[in-house]
C-alpha cells in the first residue's frame, strides 16, 4: 500500500490552471520585427500551422509533468508488512570469505596511492594532512598554522601554478 507522507501537496494540482485563468494574457500591440516581403517566410508560417495541432500533446506532457512532479512533492512511501533481516553475522562474514573480496590487491596496505619519499612530490604530504587533521580535531591554532604555512611554502618547491609566477605585493 503506498501512503503519501504530504498529501496536501495534490492541493497544487489546479494551479496552472488557475494561473491560466486568472492572469491576463498577453497582447502584441505590434511585431517586433517589420519585414517587407512576407514571402519569404512562409516556412515560419506553415509551423505555426503545425504547431497547433502538436499544442495539445504539449497540454497532456506539461499536466502529465506537473503531476509527477507533484506526485514526487508527496512523498509517496510503500507501507507493507514489515520484513524481519537476520540480525546474526554469520551469515554475512560467510557471504564475505566466499565472494572472494578479501583476496583483491585494493585490500593491502600501501595500495595505489602510496607516499615515497624519493617520488615525485605532492601538495598533500602526509605531513600537511597530519598538520590539517590534528588542527581540525583538536581545534589547535599552531597546527594550522604549521598546514597553512606548509602549503604556502609549496610554491618554492614549484606545485603549483602560482609557484611559476612572481607576484608584486
Amino acid at each position: 500500500m503506498i501512503d503519501w507522507l504530504w498529501p496536501w501537496a495534490f492541493a497544487a494540482l489546479p494551479l496552472p490552471w488557475l494561473l491560466r485563468r486568472l492572469t491576463p494574457r498577453l497582447t502584441r500591440q505590434q511585431p517586433a520585427l517589420v519585414v517587407p516581403a512576407m514571402e519569404d517566410f512562409s516556412a515560419v508560417t506553415a509551423a505555426d500551422h503545425k504547431q497547433r495541432g502538436q499544442s495539445l500533446w504539449r497540454l497532456i506532457a506539461l499536466s502529465l509533468a506537473w503531476a509527477l512532479l507533484l506526485a514526487a512533492l508527496a512523498r509517496p512511501q510503500f507501507t507493507g508488512d514489515p520484513v524481519n533481516l537476520p540480525t546474526t553475522g554469520r551469515d554475512l562474514m560467510l557471504a564475505v570469505d566466499i565472494s572472494g573480496s578479501m583476496a583483491t590487491e585494493d585490500m593491502d596496505v600501501g595500495g595505489e596511492y602510496a607516499f615515497r619519499l624519493r617520488g615525485e612530490k605532492h601538495a598533500w604530504n602526509p605531513t600537511s594532512v597530519r598538520n590539517l587533521q590534528h588542527a581540525v580535531r583538536g581545534n589547535n591554532t599552531q597546527d594550522y598554522k604549521a598546514f597553512a604555512a606548509s602549503i604556502n611554502e609549496q610554491d618554492k618547491n614549484l606545485l603549483t601554478l602560482r609557484g611559476l609566477f612572481k607576484f608584486n605585493y
